[in-house]
């Protein structure tokens, strides 16, 4: 009967019962379940903190190639820039130099030396030139010494001022003057030719042989005065406080924390340490390729520059050494300014950026795991809503209003087919996209060689071609056949023809474009210049070079030296069997004046004379007569330039003559016979 009760009582009362249990089952099984938000930030966590530390130890692992690259560059720049700025203030020293060479004074004193000038006139200009040189170092305080010396009498000084040690400036007496003849910057300057200057060495400044107390460096720079003979009259000379060509160097020295300065032989001018500055004039010599051997590269005439590691005393450096030319006509004068900074000095900053780097990165973890629970309860909450129709709906019931959901575009069938259209959208601009992509990557090439082409330096690329091949040659020539060797040989000659091509493309443009300094200018002189440069050639052909009398013209010196140099030497360029003869002659004709060059040399043919003076025309082989073409277009571009014209004829008995004209308003005669003025 138990048995029959349950059972009448089981409909009922184990039903109610039931009912609450089983809805606290399911949210205890809810709960255990962290469902798509929990999930999502769950993961996103995960993967946020896995990504936060790969990216710490990639920027770990990476962070110190990466600083070190831009330490080197900044490195590279800064001594670039130091470099630059020794440059300038070289020049501007040459500059006043150059200036003081021709001022009034100075020339009134060189022409008084020939025309035997009264001693008043004499000692009016000297005070004038002591003013002079008293303007000019009150203005700039860098110069210690101011002077002109005279060839005369040992070299005696004539006007010298001095800045004092506490900073006064005053002029020598006359009895105090010395004679510098004997000294080394005298000699070397001695040497220098017309409108040029000369810098000596920087040293530790020097009296009657013996260093001066204090120590002071200086670096003179000269430049010769000519009589109007055109004779040496004496020498400016500038003896200028070198400290401020070095302060220069270390101005804006962020990017390095170690700055040095070397002569070409690698004594310290300029370092950390200054009791070992100048050590070579002391006698206790101090060396960077000693300190650092890694830039004793940077001395030689092969690399200019280092950029790298150097280590010194188990310590290693970023470097950036280059040379600084003092003088450009003479390679082997420069000073080399080095910057290094401590490898170690990098740490700091990897370990902050390292710092830095995994607090964003957990910073961004913990944002996107909030967004993306937020993200997640936005999406789950209608796929909730139709979970729950759809399982209303697998049960059978019928009665579920979907009307709001329907009208939600993204729960709705409105959403594939929006989704439809929109991937057809993205489709179509993707193609256009690409299409523009493929364009504008054909037109990026084209601008960027353009660019490359435009921005570079032409003979840079053949510099290196020619060096690598030569490298080539020197390494494996042993190994390499008669053909290649051949080969090698003529790849090296089309480089050097096509730098001399650039060369002389590039003298002829600058032949076109420069503005035409026109003054009096004596062509016997400008032709005595021009035989005196190319005496080693004449007297290797044996030639024989006669120049009558020639005039005094409108023109410019240096434009018209480059015609005369260009016809001589395309005279013994292209001789017969005979020794060159070559003569120089002029003849006066209506408002100006003809120039002849006349030769015994191969000639011209009738039918080639009109395409002589095109640029690059060339009538012979290479391999018998060198050059590009050029020499004879640059003559007709300059003549042309001075509003005459050129010519060629043929020699009677065999040559060639070429002339040119060139106006001239001044009334002159005509040279009537020859003056000899050298010979083989």
């Amino acid at each position: 009967m138990r048995e029959t009760a349950g059972t009448a009582a089981e409909p009922i009362r184990p039903q109610a019962a039931a009912g609450p249990a089983r809805r606290l089952a399911d949210r205890l099984r809810r709960a255990r379940s962290p469902g798509l938000a929990g999930r999502s930030a769950f993961w996103t966590a995960v993967l946020g903190a896995g990504m936060a530390a790969a990216i710490s130890l990639y920027l770990y692992a990476g962070a110190a190639a990466t600083l070190t690259g831009h330490a080197r560059e900044n490195i590279a720049a800064t001594v670039a820039a130091s470099g630059e700025r020794m440059s300038e203030g070289l020049a501007l020293l040459k500059g006043d130099v150059t200036f003081l060479a021709g001022t009034p004074p100075v020339l009134g004193l060189a022409a008084g030396s020939k025309s035997g000038q009264a001693e008043a006139a004499a000692s009016f200009w000297r005070d004038r030139l002591a003013e002079t040189f008293v303007a000019l170092m009150a203005a700039r305080q860098q110069y210690v010494r101011l002077r002109l010396v005279g060839i005369a009498d040992g070299g005696r000084e004539v006007v010298r001022v001095d800045r004092a040690s506490h900073g006064g400036i005053m002029r020598v007496a006359d009895e105090r003057l010395q004679q510098t003849g004997d000294q080394h910057f005298f000699q070397q300057a001695m040497m220098t030719g017309r409108g040029r200057t000369h810098l000596s060495r920087i040293e530790l400044n020097r009296a009657g042989g013996k260093i001066e107390e204090p120590h002071l460096p200086v670096i003179r720079i000269t430049t010769l005065v000519f009589d109007p003979l055109g004779e040496v009259f004496g020498l400016v000379v500038a003896d200028v406080d070198a400290r401020w060509l070095l302060r220069r160097v270390a101005t804006g020295s962020a990017g390095a924390h170690l700055w040095y300065v070397t002569n070409a032989d690698g004594d310290f001018l300029l370092s950390p340490d200054a009791t070992r500055d100048f050590g070579f004039d002391l006698g206790r010599r101090h060396r960077i390729q000693d300190e650092f051997p890694q830039l004793a590269g940077v001395l030689g005439s092969d690399a200019r520059h280092f950029e790298g590691i150097v280590t010194s005393a188990g310590a290693s450096y970023l470097a950036s050494a280059r040379q600084v030319p003092l003088d450009a006509e003479q390679p082997g004068r420069f000073v080399v300014v080095a910057g290094l900074r401590p490898v170690a000095s990098l740490f700091g900053e990897i370990n902050r950026l390292r710092r830095d780097t995994a607090l964003i990165a957990l910073a961004l973890v913990a944002c996107g795991s909030v967004i993306a629970v937020m993200m997640a309860r936005a999406v789950a909450g209608p796929l909730r809503q139709l979970t729950a129709a759809a399982t209303q709906m697998a049960r059978g019931d019928r009665g579920i209003d979907l009307g709001a959901l329907a009208r939600r575009r993204d729960e709705t069938g409105e959403l594939a087919g929006a989704f439809a259209a929109m991937a057809r959208q993205i489709s179509e601009r993707q193609e256009r996209l690409e299409a523009q992509a493929r364009e504008l990557s054909r037109s990026n090439q084209e601008l960027a060689q353009f660019a490359y082409v435009a921005s570079h330096d032409l003979q840079e690329p053949l510099r290196m071609v020619g060096s690598y091949l030569e490298l080539l040659e020197h390494r494996h020539g042993a190994g390499l056949g008669g053909e290649a060797r051949e080969f090698i040989d003529f790849a090296i000659d089309g480089a050097a023809r096509m730098k001399q091509l650039i060369n002389d493309l590039l003298d002829y443009s600058r032949a076109g474009y420069r503005e035409l300094k026109r003054a009096r200018v004596d062509l016997n002189q400008v032709v005595a210049n021009v035989v005196r440069v190319l005496g080693e050639q004449i007297d290797r052909t044996g030639a024989t070079v006669e120049v009558a009398t020639l005039p005094t013209v409108e023109a410019d010196a240096v434009q018209i030296e480059r015609v005369f140099l260009n016809l001589i030497e395309n005279a013994l360029k292209y001789r017969g069997p005979q020794p060159p003869q070559v003569d120089v002659g002029a003849e006066r004709l209506a408002g100006g004046w003809r120039i002849a060059v006349t030769d015994n040399g191969i000639g011209i043919e009738p039918r080639f004379r009109d395409k002589v003076f095109e640029i690059f025309r060339r009538l012979h082989d290479r391999e018998k007569y060198s050059g590009t073409g050029i020499g004879l277009a640059v003559v007709k571009l300059v003549v042309e330039r001075h509003g005459g014209s050129v010519g060629v004829d043929a020699r009677p008995g065999g040559g060639t003559v070429l002339s040119f004209t060139l106006p001239d308003k001044a009334d002159q005669p005509c040279p009537s016979k020859p003056s000899p003025s050298t010979s083989s």
